[in-house]
């Protein structure tokens, strides 16, 4: 009787979850298991499960009709916009919009920030202006306590880089390198002596871009430098240079999450909390150097629930809007409790205009004048109605390399875990070409069962299919609401070791 040896050994490589995001930082081979080469309109919200980003709902806010240039808030319930004929504002759920004020010639984009004083509240509406002149409109200031828009006449720097801290007004003037601020308690009073004055920034490399208020400190950054400003008035105030080699891209480029200070500059996404900065996000490499720098007045900021959002516009010079959503969670860690930035990638095709935030809320509005939640509740898979059309999402998994090269192996079978909405789509592709961008139809739509509850289905390739390749990547695709729970693989090899 002959006793024979196994022909094959069998083993399996797993893939569980989806949901460190994209790396397009380091070498394919070398990320996460979790992490991804690439994706679209999926969140990490489920870590590790990755699934189809929260859909987008239109508010009541009826459409506007003319060209949108920005939205703010005031007092964290009223939504504020800014078109080329009128300045607006509206309860956050309201469906009216009531005008502030009349103004129409406003052609360059809008910031709203709200100052206070110890009698009154401000709404200020500072234009973004790329040349002194202001025809008949001036910088703004709404007033709490009446229906009075006070204008910001020619004593006031006319440009969009304002910012409020410790009862003053501060504001780079149209030579983009004087730092100007009011007599304290007012925004309308820039001359008197010995209380409102200016600080000329020398050491700016180019112009300045943008301006913000961080901990107490007003903080403004050139296209090639940061400068901090410390104390409270002219006694003490203290001008420090931070950095002489990183900027800010925009004006719109910066925000504020969860006590540190985020923006973007040309080589990357920066973080502050004192000191130095910190470049972050790396993982967002290829999207970054994919940004149409000639359109960065375009790009917007934003923050919620420990997430950035910075809407770029992606693709070259043909690209002049925005068109991509960089999508940063800061709420993740590694072992050692170092914060782990968790990376994705959504839609903007909408051509958002500005983004802000009431309550709980994100409010972004794009260029057809509809105000959108951006972030709502809501896990249907749809933007809008749930009869409209479906979000389609993408991702591509991380290389799968054998480490057996020397032995002869196949894949036998594959098992992906994942549920979602019943009117759901999930498709998957592969390639075994690691210099390829397009993929090989593996599995459609009708091979995967769809329920709410969390399914297992089993893909069989064919015998030859993946057969003697030491490189397949996949890519998952697909439209509504779809939960990735992980992937496995059954791979059986055979002969001898090389």
């Amino acid at each position: 009787m002959a006793f024979w040896n196994k022909m094959y050994t069998e083993k399996n490589q797993k893939l569980v979850g989806f949901g460190g995001g994209i790396n397009t930082f380091n070498d394919p081979l070398a990320i996460n298991d979790d992490e991804l080469t690439d994706c679209l309109n999926i969140c990490s919200d489920n870590y590790p499960i990755v699934r189809t980003r929260n859909d987008r709902l239109p508010t009541t806010h009826p459409n506007t009709t003319s060209t949108v240039y920005g939205i703010g808030q005031r007092n964290n319930t009223h939504v504020h916009i800014l078109t080329s004929d009128s300045w607006r504002c509206s309860p956050s759920s309201g469906d009216v919009w009531a005008t502030v004020a009349v103004l129409t010639n406003s052609t360059y984009p809008a910031k709203f920030i709200e100052f206070n004083t110890q009698t009154n509240k401000y709404t200020i509406c500072a234009v973004a202006r790329d040349t002194s002149s202001v025809g008949a409109v001036f910088n703004s200031a709404y007033t709490s306590n009446s229906t009075t828009v006070v204008s910001l006449t020619s004593n006031s720097p006319q440009t969009g880089l304002y910012t409020v801290n410790r009862y003053r007004v501060y504001a780079m003037g149209v030579d983009k390198r004087t730092l100007y601020y009011t007599a304290q308690g007012t925004c309308t009073d820039w001359v008197t002596v010995n209380d409102a004055g200016y600080i000329d920034i020398t050491e700016i490399k180019g112009q300045a871009q943008a301006i913000t208020t961080y901990a107490d400190h007003v903080i403004v950054w050139g296209e090639q430098s940061m400068h901090e400003l410390y104390g409270t008035y002219s006694e003490n105030f203290e001008l420090v240079n931070v950095s002489n080699s990183i900027g800010c891209v925009g004006l719109f480029a910066h925000v504020e999450c969860n006590g540190r200070l985020y923006w973007l500059d040309y080589g990357g996404i920066y973080m502050y909390t004192g000191g130095q900065p910190r470049q972050v996000a790396y993982e967002a490499k290829k999207y970054i150097d994919g940004i149409n720098w000639d359109a960065a007045s375009v790009i917007r900021a934003c923050s919620i629930n420990g997430k950035l959002y910075f809407a770029i516009p992606y693709g070259g010079a043909s690209q002049t809007t925005v068109n991509k959503i960089i999508v940063v969670d800061t709420r993740h860690s590694d072992q050692y409790g170092n914060p782990q930035y968790v990376v994705c990638i959504e839609d903007g095709d909408l051509n958002w205009k500005g983004f802000t935030n009431i309550s709980e809320s994100m409010y972004g509005i794009c260029s057809s004048g509809t105000v959108y939640n951006m972030m709502s509740t809501r896990l249907q898979g749809y933007d809008g109605s749930t009869t409209g059309t479906q979000i389609s999402w993408s991702f591509e998994t991380k290389p799968l390399s054998d480490p057996d090269i020397g032995l002869i192996s196949s894949i036998k079978d594959i098992w992906v875990e994942h549920s979602g909405t019943t009117d759901a789509a999930l498709n998957l592709k592969y390639t075994t070409n690691s210099n390829s961008t397009t993929f090989t139809a593996f599995a459609s739509s009708s091979d995967f069962t769809y329920s709410t509850h969390s399914v297992r289905d089993r893909l069989l390739p064919t015998s030859t299919q993946f057969e003697g390749v030491p490189y397949v990547k996949f890519q998952f695709s697909g439209s509504g609401h779809t939960k990735l729970s992980g992937m496995k693989l059954n791979i059986i090899s055979w002969g001898e070791m090389g």
